[in-house]
């Protein structure tokens, strides 16, 4: 930094409120001095895009924490920490202000719903803030394969495979439903079904 260094800009800043400070240094002799100042994270170079991460969610539930709406983005991480940390036999998912668990074995299908996914089971859906990419990943080794560029379904809901003549097929589900399978999907999915 050409003027001040960054103890310099904390006590240029000490006279108001501090905001969520992150420090990044290839030394590690003021970790103790940047943690009594409250600071979120304290970074040593070099660091990979996963520490790096982990520093910006710590600043933004830090930032979140600090409004009315921080207690609702509290549950979001809260939500998001549960699903990265536990293996995949239940999803933890939002009614409301309350976390409420879904059974897997209870999920027949997920579909994408814009910055969201929904999780569908007999009678009911549930929406949950995640990407189908990422959620493939978690729940592929449960049971869980992709039909659809929007799709995924429990393999152990599958009822029956019907070809519509055009290449993509038709599925349904245990409970009655019925979804599309693109041909792009087939052959993962036949490979996939052949395991369970």
């Amino acid at each position: 930094m050409p003027v001040l260094d960054g103890w310099g800009v904390v006590e240029a800043l000490k006279d108001g409120e501090l905001p969520a400070i992150v420090f990044v240094t290839a030394y590690d002799v003021h970790a103790v001095r940047a943690f009594e100042i409250n600071a979120v994270d304290y970074l040593l170079k070099p660091f990979d895009e996963n520490r790096f991460g982990l520093a910006l969610e710590r600043a933004r539930h830090r930032l979140d924490a600090e409004t009315p709406e921080g207690r609702r983005a509290g549950i979001d991480l809260a939500v998001e920490r549960y699903r990265a940390d536990r293996p995949a036999d239940r999803v933890l998912v939002r009614v409301g202000q309350r976390l409420h668990f879904v059974s897997l074995a209870d999920v027949e299908w997920i579909g994408a719903a814009d910055n969201y996914v929904r999780l569908h089971t007999s009678d009911q859906w549930h929406p949950v803030r995640e990407t189908m990419d990422r959620l493939e990943r978690r729940l592929a080794p449960a049971g869980f394969a992709r039909i659809h560029r929007s799709t995924m379904v429990n393999l152990a809901r599958v009822a029956e495979i019907r070809p519509l003549g055009t290449g993509d097929y038709q599925v349904r589900l245990a409970g009655g439903t019925t979804v599309t399978m693109s041909r792009t999907y087939w052959k993962a999915f036949a490979e996939r079904y052949r395991r369970v």
